[in-house]
């Protein structure tokens, strides 16, 4: 079976992925081959479609939207010979940004597209969680809670993209935490902690153009994890470790601790009495009372420019 060369997988609903930027982006991928573009229609959507796509001999399959589309068309990508290009259109675009890549699907795509033309690669490792991958971040507890907030309410998210997530995390703040033991890869002791966070690549997360840096020295992809854990969460504790990052990576920094911040790790473990809110790249998905994450032996093909290839 011959398909296209590039399949453009686009969120519908994404705050820069609507239908004039669409037909802009597929204009712009025709000079690397023939396009065809499919439009989601739910989360594991985006995953089939990749899957069909790369099945189908396409060269290049296009993420057009957020964190949550690069994840769907990643794992739908897996394994196959198709390599993958993210474009910025969602609300905080970690991955892209953490890339060095600019915050605007046109320039990425033309940044790409000429990549793909001159043949310049880049790999990019995958964590894994139970069934699922994850390219920037996974995580439980509060972090995750967060996100099914603002992920129960569309409405807030689109209209006022990352002011969301601090909405969320207000309301979050006045729900029930439960506490977690996490085991650093064979250590022999276990910590508590309230908030995960398992980092793929550098920076967290980013307030307005600011990133939030948790790894020394390693913005964008990162050799191993780098964890992020908060033994308890409180108003103080995330205004300190906010405040922080928006100064300096937070790993090798005294935080008097409010957190632990952990580099080069390649598995770790998490047991819970009840099951624990999980999120992977943005996205709210099943956790459960002992959760596995570490880093996946498969890994992506991606176009990037020589400069940050």
């Amino acid at each position: 079976m011959t398909g296209p060369a590039v399949v453009i997988v686009a969120h519908p609903f994404a705050r820069g992925a609507h239908e004039g930027t669409r037909n802009q982006v597929v204009r712009i991928w025709w000079s690397v081959g023939a396009v065809e573009v499919h439009l989601t229609t739910g989360y594991k959507d985006g995953a089939r479609a990749a899957r069909a796509a790369a099945e189908a001999g396409a060269r290049v399959v296009v993420a057009l939207g957020g964190d949550g589309t690069f994840n769907s068309v990643a794992s739908g990508l897996i394994g196959t010979d198709a390599a993958f290009a993210p474009i910025p259109a969602g609300s905080t675009n970690v991955l892209t940004r953490a890339l060095g890549l600019p915050n605007d699907p046109l320039s990425v795509s033309r940044t790409l597209a000429a990549a793909a033309i001159n043949g310049v690669e880049a790999i990019l490792p995958v964590g894994r969680v139970g069934p699922h991958v994850f390219l920037s971040n996974a995580g439980v507890g509060f972090d995750a809670q967060v996100v099914q907030m603002a992920e129960s309410h569309p409405t807030i998210k689109r209209l006022s993209g990352p002011g969301a997530y601090a909405w969320a995390t207000a309301r979050t703040l006045g729900l029930r935490r439960r506490s977690f033991s996490v085991t650093v890869e064979d250590a022999e002791e276990a910590f508590s902690a309230q908030f995960l966070s398992v980092q793929n690549v550098s920076p967290y997360t980013y307030v307005g153009r600011r990133a939030l840096e948790v790894a020394s020295g390693n913005h964008g992809i990162l050799p191993g994890f780098t964890l992020l854990a908060v033994p308890r969460v409180s108003l103080f504790s995330l205004a300190k470790l906010v405040g922080g990052a928006l100064r300096h990576p937070l790993e090798g920094t005294r935080l008097g601790g409010e957190a632990a911040v952990l580099g080069n790790v390649a598995r770790v473990e998490v047991e819970a009495t009840a099951e624990l809110p999980l999120q992977v790249d943005g996205e709210p998905v099943v956790g459960g009372r002992a959760v596995r994450f570490e880093r996946a032996v498969e890994t992506l093909r991606l176009y990037l420019p020589a400069r940050l290839a």
